[in-house]
């Protein structure tokens, strides 16, 4: 992919109608009288090529949502991509930081998709589940199924904490997930991750990856996560991750931010992503009375397979403005 220039790269996030680049040497003297929105760009050291974003509504502020580690050449196809998913999403905290007042909002096309995520069916009813990140800030929401049936979503239920979202369609589903209820997961079980990754550029069938549970918990030893070694993209959160019975143990979250990782190590760390465990998805889904069922891990079975099964249930999570 060659050099994509900054105002190409915003108007690539649909956010705005028009994109004005301005440069001053005296970021306090930047004037905010014309602008919905303004973005930022510093580098925190001229040793480092490391870039921070900021998207601001009122005039330069480090407390504004950030949107840091990305190349500002955008020569990454996978870089370019976390950039405007990046925009979308502090936009969306602005958004809501904001609600209420009087000054003007982002200008968004009504019916354009601003983001794309992975969720899957978790009963014949038509629930369903992905992140709630997936889901924040979405004016509508609209699930891309294999048969080519795109129906809307309703949002049912959220818990930011945890990073789940429960949606349904209104029409019933013959294929969803069992979840695992045991035995317990263990540190070094090989596990399956099934998604629509980097959407633009990538197989729009979906993407199997492949790995391990690495540790029990996940960042800052949380114990509501598992960190797992199989690859994860932009697009990819809010997939399933199985077992090697087919059986999902998790809720695809979030990959390491490697490149804020190596300013305090010095070290690139590789294959570390993270999954919500099991017991924290079925207890949102006790919470919010919603069946669903489980299986007993009995036998391996290819990855052939449970990719087969996987593109059944799996599907493509449209956020809408």
């Amino acid at each position: 992919m060659g050099f994509l220039s900054i105002p190409d790269a915003i108007r690539k996030a649909q956010l705005f109608d028009s994109v004005t680049v301005v440069r001053y040497p005296n970021a306090e003297a930047e004037p905010f009288d014309n602008y919905d929105y303004k973005l930022w760009l510093l580098r925190p050291s001229v040793s480092v090529d490391l870039w921070r974003w900021y998207l601001s509504k009122t005039g330069f502020d480090s407390a504004e949502p950030v949107i840091e580690g990305v190349d500002r050449g955008f020569r990454n196809a996978e870089l370019f991509n976390v950039f405007n998913t990046r925009v979308v999403r502090a936009a969306a905290t602005l958004d809501g930081r904001y609600a209420g007042e009087s000054g003007r909002r982002p200008r968004r096309v009504k019916g354009e998709v601003i983001s794309t995520g992975s969720g899957f069916f978790i009963n014949g009813n038509g629930f369903a589940l992905t992140n709630a990140h997936v889901v924040a800030g979405c004016g509508a929401l609209r699930a891309l199924l294999r048969e080519g049936d795109n129906p809307p979503m309703t949002l049912v239920a959220d818990d930011p904490t945890n990073d789940l979202a429960l949606l349904k369609i209104a029409s019933r589903i013959d294929n969803y997930a069992l979840f695992r209820a045991g035995p317990p997961l263990r540190q070094g079980e090989s596990i399956v991750t099934y998604g629509y990754p980097l959407l633009e550029f990538l197989a729009a069938q979906g993407n199997i990856g492949t790995g391990v549970v690495s540790a029990l918990a996940g960042f800052g030893n949380d114990s509501g996560n598992i960190q797992i070694s199989a690859p994860v993209q932009p697009g990819n959160s809010g997939g399933p991750v199985f077992d090697e019975g087919g059986n999902v143990v998790g809720v695809v979250r979030s990959k390491l931010n490697v490149l804020q990782v190596a300013k305090g190590s010095g070290d690139i760390a590789q294959n570390v992503n993270f999954a919500i465990k099991v017991n924290i998805v079925t207890g949102f889904l006790e919470v919010n009375n919603v069946k669903y069922e489980t299986s007993i891990l009995k036998k391996a079975v290819s990855n052939a397979d449970i990719a087969d099964k996987a593109k059944l249930f799996t599907f493509v999570v449209q956020c809408i403005g």
